[in-house]
């Protein structure tokens, strides 16, 4: 296994990008916010993405982020991209603070082995260098999914991009601190 890490430019999106890429996950309990915080409860379900999905991301996400200023990071295993990170270069927040880490997902057979915690390393090094004091996440509520990002550090947003809460009622608004 060849696994490698770069920067990815506008000429590396191509249709059938993610082709290799598998989203899948069962999901069996998610976080869901209470009048006392955060609880977790049983709602299961599978999340997986097709193939449209899949050309959305790079048509929708990658491509305008990339001319944006914005960065993606990808891990490939030979030519597969396996896993990915996309952060935004937008500014937000009552003093200009959060940058938002529009997505970080690894493929499934891929999980556990350090991939997510190496693509969202280089997505704080990335935000340092913009001079941004924290990273904003609007994260799947999947208790795995919250386990991951409150293990590496992220806590509960300050302040929550009501926006990005309306795209996605039952996700978890995090931040993670960079000074």
């Amino acid at each position: 296994m060849a696994l490698v890490i770069r920067r990815l430019v506008k000429e590396d999106l191509y249709p059938g990008l993610l082709q290799a890429y598998n989203r899948y996950q069962v999901v069996n309990k998610v976080w869901r916010k209470g009048p006392e915080g955060f609880i977790v409860v049983e709602r299961p379900f599978t999340e997986d993405w097709d193939e449209a999905l899949k050309e959305a991301i790079i048509t929708e996400d990658f491509a305008p982020s990339l001319e944006r200023g914005g960065t993606v990071f990808g891990a490939f295993d030979e030519d597969a991209l396996i896993a990915f990170a996309t952060l935004l270069p937008d500014f937000f927040g009552s003093d200009g603070q959060y940058v938002q880490l529009m997505q970080l997902h690894t493929s499934y057979e891929y999980r556990g082995k350090g991939l997510g915690k190496r693509l969202f390393e280089l997505c704080v090094l990335e935000a340092q260098s913009w001079g941004a004091k924290k990273i904003y996440i609007s994260a799947h509520s999947a208790d795995e999914t919250q386990q991951f990002y409150r293990g590496i550090g992220c806590v509960d947003a300050k302040e929550v991009n009501q926006r990005l809460a309306e795209l996605e009622p039952y996700d978890c608004q995090l931040e993670y601190a960079l000074v």
